[in-house]
């Protein structure tokens, strides 16, 4: 086999068209697996002089790590890092939105990049399934990562929205509540009480949700159920499942209809969106306790609304009323606890309803 190129330039261009390639192919290709392609392809037998891959590796990185973003990855105090186009990010850093203009990506290979990005997670990510949402390590750190395809942008460019996943264990000392308040929620846990946790996008609520997860006993057999593997906590007495939006078979709502099969001592739903509400309610209804959850939502008594409207929008039932739908939420929920900017706000106790008013006792 003759040596075709030698140059560095030449054969990056080279190992690129093999990676992409195999990805158009469905396959994604670790370095040593282009690498090797390389060798195959261009290796001269009887020349003793070795390829140069040193610009490969550093693409390699780029593409498979978002190295240009490596500042802003390792950066602790940065929760969240936006990627609208590549010359222009905005990272979260504690609270605080900033916007960053810089070449962090190459024009014409961006898309790629975060094509790439949805591959190696085994996420299918196209025209036909623009949006995306997983769990993904990226420079050694956890994240949430969610991907819009440029069909739905007019700007032409796809977004990367990077949402940092502690992997710290958490405590209910982080949410800047008493010693007496933090009693009364770990009490509630133990009581197997029903809890929904709320708040606004990065609030807290998947931080808090971990907490008290921590507080519950491993005598107890625990059922979680997310669409990213957020929950995460290194205990044998706790089964996760995670949906899938491309199967009807693995939905949160799904897993909710088939929970009771498992032997669950508490069921836990990373967050309630959709038609998941409506057997979530029901297991509370027919008298299984411990059940906790999040939910987007403004306050405390907003997040009892806003249950109810998810249950009246995807129930089948149109017999049911809002009115109806809200008694058995405030029949069957003993707590809200409103998170903002990662504390604790609001808890309130649902006492009960009347008409289309929610009844509660503020405790904080």
């Amino acid at each position: 086999m003759s040596m075709v190129i030698n140059n560095p330039k030449e054969i990056l261009s080279f190992f690129k068209s093999k990676f992409f390639e195999a990805l158009s192919q469905g396959k994604f290709m670790d370095y040593e697996e282009v690498k090797k392609q390389c060798y195959f392809f261009l290796f001269d037998e009887d020349d003793v002089s070795p390829l140069d891959f040193s610009l490969c590796q550093r693409w390699f990185e780029s593409v498979g790590q978002l190295s240009s973003l490596k500042s802003f990855i390792e950066d602790e105090q940065i929760r969240e890092i936006i990627v609208h186009r590549p010359n222009f990010i905005q990272i979260d850093q504690m609270g605080q939105l900033k916007s960053i203009s810089h070449d962090f990506f190459c024009e014409l290979e961006f898309q790629q990049i975060l094509e790439v990005l949805a591959s190696r997670n085994l996420i299918f990510w196209n025209f036909s399934n623009p949006f995306q949402s997983f769990f993904a390590h990226i420079g050694g750190h956890s994240f949430r990562a969610t991907l819009i395809h440029h069909c739905l942008t007019p700007s032409g460019f796809s977004k990367l929205f990077l949402r940092k996943i502690k992997s710290v264990n958490c405590s209910l000392n982080l949410f800047g509540a008493t010693a007496a308040t933090q009693n009364m929620i770990i009490d509630s846990v133990n009581k197997k009480s029903n809890i929904l946790i709320c708040g606004k996008t990065g609030s807290g609520k998947t931080t808090l949700l971990k907490a008290l997860m921590e507080t519950i006993s491993d005598q107890e057999h625990i059922l979680v159920l997310e669409d990213t593997h957020e929950l995460k906590l290194d205990r044998n007495n706790f089964s996760y499942l995670l949906s899938d939006q491309l199967n009807q078979k693995k939905t949160l709502s799904s897993y909710m209809t088939y929970a009771m099969r498992m032997r669950p001592d508490r069921i836990l739903l990373g967050e309630m969106r959709s038609s998941e509400v409506i057997p979530f309610l029901l297991a509370m209804n027919t008298g299984h306790n411990g059940l906790m959850a999040t939910i987007h939502a403004n306050n405390a008594k907003d997040a009892l609304k806003r249950v109810a409207l998810l249950f009246s929008l995807y129930s089948t039932h149109q017999q049911l009323t809002y009115d109806l739908v809200l008694n058995l939420i405030c029949s069957n929920l003993d707590y809200v606890i409103y998170l903002e900017d990662k504390s604790i706000k609001e808890i309130v106790k649902v006492l009960g309803s009347e008409n289309d008013q929610a009844y509660v006792e503020h405790i904080i």
